[in-house]
């Protein structure tokens, strides 16, 4: 599935993890960085994203424009618009006093200077029109209506000035025809880049913070977001090639919510620094591609949700990593895929929640590790690992606390990797690029420890009742013995757990380092149970 070009990061969270693993059936991987090709003015160069492009996703524009990249501009042939005085020095925009109103009506490059309370920047192009917003120290504020408007045109470029630091803070307006409910509210592409600093907040009710009703892109600079409702809203997209974002958000944190468009409704995350300190979700689309940057996200519910209520667009839920590092504090799932997930590098960390209702990770369909380093600590309620994949993998049973160092070795007792959930835990997921099949590793936390073995899949969803089928774990006895004895090796359950399905389970561990038989035919996952055969923790 995975045949096209991918990001390679540099960096890793924690430990030392190899390159991007080579995927099953791939003959040929083109590995890049992203970025943009040149930094011209035109619109028309690009530079993929870093989205895997397979037949089903041709369509997607994963792409970053040249212009996308370029924040430069000429200061002696902008028209400036002075906030404060309320003036126009060039052509191309009008101010109007009475409604405290800037308004950009042709296509060019417009540069923002000074501080205007209660003033609204509108911009109302052709259909066919790009302009460039600079701002350079600017602060706009509004209490019922956006900061930023843009009513109409093809693109808008909004660009933070080298070393600038700017604000917008806005409320929303309702009418007939439309809600702005955005202190950046557009109906057209728009960009931002540069390298100077944006702070946008809002308390209104139900408001975003930056909202685009096509495609939002951001390629620089930095962000700091607080909103009532969404924080970064593209309808048709969101695309983050580079920045550093501070983002609270009522609802979720990075939103696209098209649903209607094949090739729209994505979030692709390719570089940058995001850190969310709160929100309802974090990330959430129909599809989402996570191919570089470092992420943090700390959520109300899911932290990373690829859904749609209301598809209507022919192609499943898919959420995709292609590298980069991610760490995950999470109340709801940690990852959750109404369809599919797909690993195939970075660095994964996740503190799933303490209701068992929830889990670490989560999907529909299935769940492949092709490559990456993962470590999802959860309930035991709705455990699922991997289904498959090129990388083998692993969910082990182990009791862990909240705010204490989970640590994953090789069983030589090299570190892998460490992290410290914020919740406590009974499961944990498991697979690196460093751990072969058949391999041995040892988890620690606190006290608590226990050997495990990566097999070709770590599959399971919840326990008891219903017939065993499926892709469950392969059964084990009482846990070695180690540590306090808190740590143990779950009993295996194909499909929605512990039945009287047939099938081989794997070798059960019997007490202190007796190996148990093999379960086979009724087994109900006592000493044994009933699953995929093979040794699997």
């Amino acid at each position: 599935m995975f045949v096209g070009k991918v990001k390679k990061v540099s960096e890793r969270l924690l430990g030392s993890v190899r390159g991007l693993a080579l995927v099953a059936l791939v003959t040929l991987l083109s590995v890049g960085f992203v970025g943009c090709s040149s930094l011209g003015s035109s619109e028309g160069s690009s530079e993929n994203s870093g989205g895997s492009t397979d037949a089903s996703q041709v369509a997607m524009d994963f792409e970053y424009t040249d212009r996308d990249c370029d924040p430069s501009y000429d200061a002696d042939t902008a028209t400036v618009l002075d906030l404060a005085a309320g003036t126009v020095e060039g052509s191309g925009a009008t101010y109007d006093a009475e409604q405290a109103l800037f308004e950009v009506q042709q296509e060019g490059t417009y540069l923002l200077q000074g501080k205007g309370d209660e003033v609204q920047v509108k911009v109302a192009l052709g259909d066919e029109e790009k302009a460039q917003l600079v701002f350079n120290n600017t602060d706009l504020s509004t209490t019922d209506r956006p900061a930023l408007y843009v009513e109409s045109g093809d693109k808008v470029f909004v660009t933070l000035a080298e070393g600038s630091r700017n604000s917008m803070a806005g409320g929303q307006i309702d009418n007939d025809t439309d809600a702005l409910n955005g202190v950046v509210y557009s109906k057209s592409d728009i960009t931002f880049n540069g390298n100077g600093a944006l702070t946008v907040s809002t308390t209104a009710q139900d408001c975003h913070g930056i909202i685009s009703k096509d495609d939002l892109v951001i390629t620089g600079g930095t962000y700091a977001i607080s909103a009532t409702d969404n924080g970064l809203h593209g309808k048709d997209c969101v695309k983050i090639r580079d920045g550093a974002f501070t983002i609270e958000a009522g609802n979720d944190a990075i939103k696209s919510s098209n649903q209607e468009e094949a090739n729209r409704g994505f979030i692709a995350l390719d570089g940058g620094t995001i850190e969310v300190t709160d929100c309802e979700e974090g990330y959430e689309a129909r599809e989402i591609y996570l191919n570089g940057g470092k992420s943090t996200i700390t959520a109300r519910d899911d932290a990373i949700n690829a859904s749609a209520s209301e598809n209507t667009s022919g192609r499943e839920c898919f959420i995709q990593i292609n590298g980069g590092q991610l760490a995950i504090y999470a109340d709801g799932d940690g990852i959750d895929s109404n369809g599919s997930l797909e690993v195939n590098d970075g660095t994964i960390l996740v503190s799933g929640p303490s209701n068992a209702a929830n889990g670490a990770l989560d999907y529909e369909s299935e769940a492949t590790i092709n490559g990456g380093t993962v470590l999802a600590a959860g309930p035991a309620g709705m455990a699922c690992g991997f289904t498959g994949g090129s990388q083998g993998s692993a969910l082990v049973d182990l009791q862990g606390a909240a705010d204490q160092t989970l640590v994953l070795s090789t069983s030589d007792g090299s570190v892998l990797v460490e992290f410290v959930p914020v919740h406590a835990y009974q499961t944990v997921v498991v697979s690196s690029p460093n751990l072969a099949l058949g391999d041995t590793f040892l988890l620690t936390s606190g006290s608590s420890h226990i050997e495990g073995t990566v097999a070709e899949t770590s599959a399971g969803k919840g326990f008891g009742g219903g017939p065993g089928a499926g892709a469950g774990r392969p059964g084990a006895g009482n846990a070695p013995d180690t540590g306090d004895g808190s740590a143990s090796v779950r009993p295996g359950a194909g499909g929605s757990g512990a039945g009287n399905a047939p099938g081989a389970g794997g070798p059960g561990v019997g007490n202190g380092s007796n190996a148990g038989p093999s379960g086979a035919g009724n087994a109900s996952g006592n000493s044994t149970g009933v699953g995929n055969s093979g040794p699997v923790v």
